[in-house]
């Protein structure tokens, strides 16, 4: 077969799918239950796709009960006197912050770290229809706006203050709506002294003395960040320069006994149990996002047990030397025709786009497969040739793009290594940008 000819079946097959698939579900739309109808349908016609993803292109599978578990699991290890921040921005590490917040909340921490009021909202939503309070601790400056809205609406938000006009603007805030209700009111905030992150910490001892004086001002704690835990090498060396700085200027500070000091992130809170401090504030690990080695026995398993996809095309005797996917960066291997599988995944749903480059591999029918040619939007190809001739791919088979299937795994340090993308930033561009689908103990 050459190719103009592969490349009309193509175009012709495509036509002739799309005309005879349409059409019954145009016209089961117009019926009255259509739900019950879609269930008939699909019983029907012996439909084979997984249950789990069959409503979406794609999905991220999430355990809760993972994520209590590891809750426990950090208390255990930090200790009966260490306070613990259970944290959950970027929407809760991508997993969804209406996903996880009653097990967060059910676990009892001293403080839920959010950033965004978005995912303030969803976790006080669930908290006034429970009849159940956490303390929020937002870990990045408010906005005026985003602190207003926390104030008016009476939510238990602490704020974090690092600089001179975040900490007067709080002060402006706090005195125009004790003035509004007639009688004095405060913000509750963290002081964040920089020790080395550059990014949100006061520097200068003058400042911290000067914000903590302001009218509205309630010093609830006092923390800093390190930005090294997690470096296999100079972590120790570089965190201990930070905490001596931390100390230094913690010694010139006048503040009560019941302020919480907290320096801890997942890296220095399991590496470096001189970081722990009052408390902790642990994101990653609680999710299992942290490196293996500082994972022995995934002590953190990851609360995302597997990103899906489905088979959408099949192209059987594929010519040697066919283009395939944007800028024809990839030709079919020489000497042999091929099988080809597209996914309906694409760098939408965050697959990278040079992903094939590394050897990616995603799992079909239990067996591993290569990706093959440039990531589109919404779609990518796979190379199943070497499929089971007796259990060959077929149309609708779950795809897995990492997690289990049969007795093969394929895990997000795989994804990292083969599409040099660090597996937290696929994590959240993964749990971000697809439908997520619930599960307890399956």
């Amino acid at each position: 077969m050459d190719r103009r000819r592969f490349l009309k079946m193509g175009i012709s097959a495509s036509g002739a799918m799309a005309a005879s698939a349409f059409l019954p579900l145009v016209v089961l739309a117009k019926g009255g239950n259509q739900d019950a109808e879609m269930q008939d349908l699909l019983a029907t016609v012996g439909y084979e796709g997984h249950p789990l993803c069959r409503e979406h292109d794609s999905c991220v599978v999430i355990d809760p009960g993972i994520f209590a578990r590891n809750i426990a699991t950090l208390r255990k290890d930090m200790g009966p006197d260490v306070k613990v921040c259970v944290v959950m921005k970027s929407d809760a590490y991508g997993h969804g912050v209406e996903n996880l917040v009653a097990e967060a909340v059910k676990a009892r921490p001293e403080y839920i770290g959010l950033v965004e009021n978005r995912e303030i909202r969803k976790a006080m939503e669930w908290m006034d229809k429970a009849g159940m309070r956490a303390t929020i601790l937002r870990i990045a400056p408010a906005t005026f706006y985003e602190a207003a809205e926390s104030v008016v609406k009476g939510w238990p938000v602490e704020e974090v203050v690092g600089s001179p006009p975040q900490a007067e603007m709080l002060s402006r805030l706090a005195l125009w709506v004790g003035k509004k209700r007639g009688r004095p009111f405060s913000i509750p905030v963290h002081i964040n002294i920089d020790t080395g992150m550059g990014r949100m910490g006061f520097e200068r001892v003058e400042d911290i003395k000067k914000a903590m004086a302001l009218p509205g001002i309630k010093v609830r704690g006092i923390m800093t960040h390190f930005a090294n835990a997690y470096d296999p090498k100079r972590g120790e060396e570089l965190t201990r320069e930070q905490m001596k700085l931390f100390d230094a200027k913690l010694s010139k500070l006048d503040f009560d006994d019941d302020v919480i000091i907290h320096t801890a992130n997942s890296g220095a809170a399991l590496r470096f149990p001189w970081t722990r401090r009052s408390m902790v504030r642990v994101g990653g690990a609680l999710y299992g996002d942290i490196p293996t080695e500082m994972n022995p026995g995934n002590r953190y398993p990851r609360v995302a047990r597997s990103f899906r996809s489905s088979v959408v095309w099949i192209m059987h005797d594929v010519p040697p030397g066919t283009p395939v996917g944007y800028e024809s960066v990839y030709h079919t291997p020489k000497g042999r025709p091929v099988t080809l599988a597209t996914v309906k995944v694409g760098y939408n749903n965050g697959v990278p786009s040079w992903a094939y480059q590394k050897g990616t591999e995603m799992l079909i029918r239990g067996k591993r497969f290569p990706v093959v040619g440039k990531t589109s939007m919404n779609m990518v190809v796979v190379d199943v040739t070497a499929q089971n001739p007796k259990d060959p791919v077929r149309l609708g088979d779950e795809v897995v793009i990492f997690g289990s299937q049969g007795d093969q795994t394929i895990t997000l340090y795989d994804l990292e290594e083969t599409t040099d993308v660090p597996d937290c930033e696929i994590l959240l561009s993964i749990g971000n940008d697809n439908p997520r689908v619930v599960i307890t103990g399956k």
